[in-house]
């Protein structure tokens, strides 16, 4: 028996920032993988393997939960408490993957940058099925480091909560991802933004 898919499609390029998936009590998958896409679908890459043995399981060495940033892209593995909060509860977020201080801004916003997520089941309890309570994804618009908000793009549909594909740019910079300079501010080539340096067009 294969892998059970379940898919969250963004069709935009989302930043993200956490995720919690919530199973019902005491039948929380064996073993499942969190990964991303970030090409809508074509391509998928693990973000985070998780397994009540994941040496057994996924022949990796087991990372705990809530250890300091690995600072790197790839995958580990965690295991069961998956986390701190609710036994049935497993948590991802991305500053525990990567720190930003210590790794390469561009390998960090690219790390971030998804336009689909994907839950890989990969086996169950004792149960022949899997069930799911909820799963929750927080995240923002691809802005490149330019701006805080998010705004409709033309002829977007406005409806509450949703995160809209177009940004409320800054720094000097435009375009629907403030993916370039403004008129009159080309001094210097585009850079993306970051927490270490805005890279203001001038």
């Amino acid at each position: 028996r294969g892998p059970v898919y379940l898919t969250l499609s963004f069709q935009q390029h989302v930043v993200i920032e956490n995720m919690s998936v919530w199973w019902p009590q005491f039948i929380s998958p064996r073993a499942f993988i969190l990964e991303r896409s970030a090409d809508f679908g074509k391509k998928w890459n693990a973000y985070r393997y998780y397994a009540t043995n994941c040496r057994n399981i996924f022949g990796k060495t087991a990372t705990p939960p809530f250890s300091p940033p690995s600072n790197t892209v790839d995958a580990i593995c965690v295991e069961e408490p998956w986390s701190m909060i609710e036994q049935n509860r497993a948590d991802f977020l991305v500053s525990s993957q990567l720190s930003v201080s210590s790794t390469d801004i561009e390998t960090m916003a690219a790390y971030r940058s998804i336009t689909n997520l994907r839950l890989a089941l990969v086996e169950p309890t004792f149960l022949s099925d899997y069930e799911l309570t909820e799963w929750k994804v927080i995240g923002s618009c691809m802005c490149n480091g330019h701006s805080s908000l998010c705004t409709p793009l033309f002829g977007e549909s406005i409806v509450q909560g949703k995160v809209y594909s177009g940004c409320l740019c800054e720094h000097n910079t435009t375009g629907d991802h403030c993916e370039r300079c403004a008129a009159g501010n080309n001094s210097f080539a585009w850079r993306p933004g970051n927490l270490m340096a805005a890279n203001v067009c001038r």
